[in-house]
This record gives structure tokens, sequence and C-alpha cells, in this order.
């Protein structure tokens, strides 16, 4: 991503972006705040106005990278780790990609929802976050519908990926209205 660049300063109607998510409770994420008009984009920015789940490079080539489209493509990935790098093929580099992390691991949105941060790093050093919020949640689950259903209050949902935004990095919260 190119350095001092304010995403709200980005005409998003000069570009297609194709959203890829790390699993099935971020796509789940982005949906709802997508059909709540809460982030500085919206569908109709989306390349077939939808998310993605993660892909292989072979795959997000085949299936996206190689057309050519009305617009400028540009690539959000949303995901955990900052060590997983998208490399491309030489003849793909044109392609913008803007990476979008939520904190090391995604029950910390859910313990922010939840209001459990503070029982939380009673905690920290003897657990994992989501052994934490697991033990917390038995109905806890990462899928899609679950997840969907779970964030009911978006504006809730919103202070918690605030809370939840890794620091020094772009996160889901940056991407809000």
């Amino acid at each position: 991503m190119p350095d001092n660049i304010d995403l709200k300063d980005l005409d998003f109607n000069n570009f297609y972006i194709l959203c890829i998510c790390e699993g099935k409770a971020e796509c789940a994420i982005m949906d709802i705040l997508l059909d709540n008009k809460m982030l500085i984009f919206d569908r109709s920015n989306l390349l077939d106005e939808k998310v993605y789940k993660r892909m292989t490079t072979n795959k997000l080539i085949e299936n996206f990278l190689q057309f050519d489209y009305k617009k400028e493509l540009i690539i959000f990935r949303v995901l955990d780790s900052k060590k997983e790098k998208l490399r491309l093929k030489k003849a793909y580099d044109r392609y913008e990609i803007y990476n979008f992390y939520t904190a090391h691991e995604i029950e910390f949105v859910f313990i922010n929802y939840d209001n459990l941060n503070l029982e939380f790093q009673k905690k920290k050093s003897k657990m994992k976050a989501s052994e934490f919020y697991k033990s917390q949640n038995k109905s806890y689950s990462k899928g899609y519908d679950y997840v969907k259903n779970y964030f009911c209050d978006v504006n809730k949902l919103c202070e918690s990926l605030k809370k939840s935004k890794s620091k020094n990095y772009l996160g889901i919260s940056d991407l809000l209205k």
C-alpha cells in the first residue's frame, strides 16, 4: 500500500474492489458492515458485489486477475497474519494490494463485543484469546451463519472492531465511515 494514503480520500467509484477475507468469520463481518452501509464503500464498488474467502494465488489469478475490467481493480485482503504475503507473478504486479488486519485472533472482536476484555486480561498470560473465548461461550463458532447472527448490534460490532485493531496496521475499523 502506498505510504501516507488516507483510505477516505480514495474515490471508490474509480475502482472495483476485490475483497478477500481470511475465513468465514471475516466474510460475515464484512457482509454485516456492507449490508448496514457502515463502510466507506458499498457493494456496488465490489467486484461481483460480494466478498470472497481466501484462495490460492493461482486461483486468484485464474478467477480474477487475467481479465480486463472497465475500471481499475484493487485488492483488499482481510486477514490476521502480518507474515502472510500475497506474491503475484510479475505480469500481475500492477494490482494495488491493501491489507487489513484483525487482531492476531478474530476472537478479540468477540471478546470486546461481549465486554470480556477485563476478564481476558486477567488470564491473558495463561491462554490464547480463542481458548478464553471458547471457555466463555460454549456455542461459539467461526461459521458464517453463526457470526452473521451473533453480531446483531452493528454499532457494537463497529466499536468492537475499533478496540480490536492491531496497532500500526490497517484494520477493518479503518474502512468504517
